[in-house]
């Protein structure tokens, strides 16, 4: 019967000795899949770092080039902008507005312009007045600069108080169309309370 004991307690040691035996080598294998997975985590970090830096350059290169062709296009945009807004500064006649204790009076600038090609409108807004300018320059020469009006203009002069439309007096003499127009006095007018 000693002899079945030790029988019995040999082989549950060889039982527990396998059993540690088998839970070693769960561990190591558990143990190299952590390092396989860490190493793998840092070979695919590296992989993105890498991959990212392309991507950045290329986002980069990109916006300089949409940048550089941004302001070339403003830059070009902005030499015809400047060409237009001169035109516009010197096809304009020059005019003055001033107020005086019963009127208000415009005069304006019409040199080479004659009577017939002046016209006249006004609202209680503004004094519109259309002219037409002789374009004198002839053809056959280079031009330029050229900071006279020509061809036909435009001028829209608003109109700082309320003014009596019906009453517009305009004298065009030595080449300068006056424009008077008398003010609106403050009318008074009773209210009845209800």
């Amino acid at each position: 019967m000693a002899d079945e004991k030790n029988i019995e307690n040999k082989d549950e040691n060889v039982i527990e000795v396998e059993e540690v035996e088998k839970i070693d080598v769960e561990e190591k294998v558990a143990d190299e899949k952590v390092e396989a997975d860490e190493s793998e985590a840092k070979t695919d970090s590296v992989d993105y770092e890498v991959y990212g830096n392309e991507v950045k350059d290329e986002a980069k290169k990109a916006a300089d080039r949409i940048l550089g062709d941004l302001f070339e296009n403003i830059k070009s945009k902005q030499s015809e902008f400047n060409k237009t807004v001169e035109e516009l500064r010197t096809n304009k006649p020059a005019f003055d507005l001033y107020v005086t204790e019963e009127d208000l009076v415009a005069k304006i600038d019409l040199p080479r312009v004659a009577k017939d090609d002046v016209s006249l409108k006004i609202s209680t807004e503004s004094i519109e007045v259309d002219a037409t300018f002789p374009e004198d320059i002839p053809e056959d020469v280079k031009l330029i600069k050229s900071t006279r009006c020509s061809g036909l203009t435009k001028t829209v002069i608003p109109l700082p108080e309320e003014v009596a439309i019906n009453e517009v007096t305009a004298e065009f003499e030595d080449s300068v169309l006056t424009i008077t127009v008398p003010k609106i006095k403050g009318r008074k007018v009773d209210v009845e309370i209800m």
